[in-house]
């Protein structure tokens, strides 16, 4: 378990050093994840003409970096998958200024924000 969470804790400040200033290489950007956010929700809004591939995409990656790093949240054991993809797009929504940065620390920061960290026991 502290293992987990000592590998997610220093996987999370390697991606936040490699934001600030150095050219990183990053499997998805916020850019990205806020394109699949489009999709999912105009599938959320009316279905029909969406890609439902790109819906399903941005549903696994949230869940994926949440299922990486839940252990490190408070978050309510009522919570369902959609509102923890509902408090990433709202996050995302608010900071547009972002959508530069890996995605993953911008799910992470929106899971932070929403659902404070654990405190160590």
């Amino acid at each position: 378990m502290r293992r987990g969470l000592l590998f997610t804790v220093v996987f999370v400040l390697a991606i936040q050093t490699c934001n600030q200033g150095q050219a990183a290489v990053i499997f998805y950007s916020g850019n990205k994840l806020v394109e699949l956010m489009r999709q999912s929700d105009r599938y959320l809004a009316h279905g029909g003409d969406v890609d439902y591939m790109e819906v399903s995409e941005y549903v696994a990656y949230i869940m994926g970096v949440y299922d990486g790093t839940n252990s490190l949240y408070n978050l309510p054991l009522t919570a369902t998958k959609g509102q923890v993809v509902e408090v990433v797009s709202k996050y995302l929504k608010s900071h547009p200024e972002r959508w530069g940065e890996a995605a993953a620390v911008l799910v992470g920061d929106a899971l932070r924000e929403a659902f404070p960290l654990k405190r160590s026991q």
